[in-house]
């Protein structure tokens, strides 16, 4: 059992982080501050947790939980997505549903924080928030914005970097229809430079057909994204892709400007 004096010198040094502006801290931050041994230590940063008074969603990581969010045993992953991502010196950002929500097109379940990143990670549940990892593998040459958050600042993927995530892992983002919905809210927030960006980053010609496609049938009109990727895939050999992947594709409708097959019926929940 740690004594009593270890368990109270590092509960008073949790508590100061607050005062320091600190919401996160390391193993090796709680040795070099605190006395005590590694064993005492240890049992001390488990009571915490089993109080709620800290949060470790991952090995020798921590997060203080603020007493307003005790009573679901940990703050918004937006406070601490940023200082865990560097701590697993991994490229990140925040992306696909999660991302969209940033720039108004706010169809996002609450129980998922959606963040894309370069290796697999294990799921992350704690109280009703569960974060859910993606690998893309050019996620560190990926463009992001960065916003500020209580804690310091996160990284959200741009809107055109989004738009071509939700299409190439739909099967996440409530699937094509439910992509549809959200691409007609954040349509307006695509640019032209932006999305060649996010093309040349990303290089994903089948993700980038679906879009444009999906972007054409939600808005007649030519946009500047639309143009975008019409330059992009003129400029990159691809081939013909469905537009629903994993279903049969023979005997549906091909849309020759994006070498699409149209082999499912979108439906957008609705006009945005």
């Amino acid at each position: 059992m740690p004594t009593p004096s270890t368990r109270g010198q590092i509960a008073r040094w949790v508590d100061g982080l607050a005062a320091q502006g600190r919401s996160t801290f390391t193993t090796t931050d709680v040795q070099s501050e605190t006395g005590g041994t590694n064993a005492a230590r240890k049992l001390a940063l488990n009571r915490l947790v089993r109080k709620r008074l800290v949060f470790q969603p991952h090995h020798n990581f921590y997060v203080v939980v603020p007493p307003e969010y005790r009573l679901v045993g940990a703050p918004p992953p937006l406070w601490y997505i940023d200082a865990l991502m560097r701590f697993l010196a991994l490229p990140y950002y925040v992306g696909l549903l999660s991302a969209a929500a940033f720039y108004g097109a706010a169809h996002q379940a609450p129980q998922q924080f959606q963040v894309c990143t370069s290796r697999p990670l294990r799921r992350l549940t704690r109280g009703p928030v569960q974060i859910l990892w993606f690998v893309k593998k050019t996620v560190a040459m990926s463009p992001y914005h960065e916003r500020t958050t209580p804690n310091g600042y996160v990284r959200i993927s741009t809107p055109e970097s989004t738009a071509l995530d939700l299409v190439q892992y739909a099967q996440h983002a409530g699937h094509l229809n439910h992509v549809a919905t959200v691409l007609n809210e954040l349509r307006e927030s695509l640019s032209y430079y932006e999305m060649l960006a996010a093309l040349d980053a990303s290089n994903v010609p089948a993700a980038a057909q679906r879009l444009g496609f999906l972007l054409s049938e939600a808005h007649k009109a030519q946009s500047p994204a639309t143009d975008a990727l019409e330059h992009w895939l003129s400029n990159t050999p691809h081939t013909t892709v469905p537009l629903q992947r994993g279903t049969a594709t023979e005997d549906f409708p091909l849309d020759s400007r994006w070498h699409v097959v149209i082999n499912t019926v979108i439906e957008p929940d609705g006009d945005a």
